[in-house]
């Protein structure tokens, strides 16, 4: 818990006097996901999508509120949330969040039209979120629980 600790008194820290440092207050809000305030990181997160400056940046609030969202059920807002995403840069995750979250309401023509949209996997990890995702749009047995696919999607959503 202490280097969570630091790195909050670090960001303080850096944004002394700055005005708001939209990077920095992601960062904050991932730590508060880390650390378990949950409500303080979806009201940066909600911030950040309603105030960013910057259009594309404020995709990567939208993602990360969208998987926080959907990790607590709240699939409408976080569906909601992932269809606004437009930035190319963003299709993996909006692909895989909108895959993830069509399946959980049990939507499976949609999300399989979702998981059809991915891209090639990256990198080893993408293979195994991929791979989950498929399992669970075709009809098979998960092979990973549900709380292993939402901290996969999010690294994933936080790679974007």
């Amino acid at each position: 818990m202490k280097r969570w600790e630091h790195a909050l008194a670090d960001l303080d820290s850096a944004e002394n006097g700055r005005g708001v440092d939209w990077i920095a207050q992601h960062i904050r809000a991932v730590i508060y996901l880390r650390t378990n305030r949950r409500e303080e990181a979806k009201s940066i997160l909600k911030n950040g999508v309603e105030n960013c400056p910057h259009s594309e940046s404020r995709d990567y609030f939208r993602a990360t509120l969208a998987q926080m969202l959907a990790a607590d059920g709240q699939l409408a807002d976080a569906r909601k949330l992932a269809e606004q995403i437009t930035y190319s840069r963003f299709d993996r995750s909006r692909n895989v969040l909108l895959t993830h979250i069509l399946e959980q309401e049990k939507k499976l023509d949609l999300a399989r039209e979702a998981y059809e949209r991915l891209p090639e996997p990256a990198n080893d990890d993408d293979v195994e979120v991929f791979s989950e995702l498929q399992r669970r749009v075709t009809g098979l047995e998960p092979a990973h629980s549900n709380e292993w696919l939402q901290e996969h999607i999010f690294r994933l959503v936080l790679t974007a």
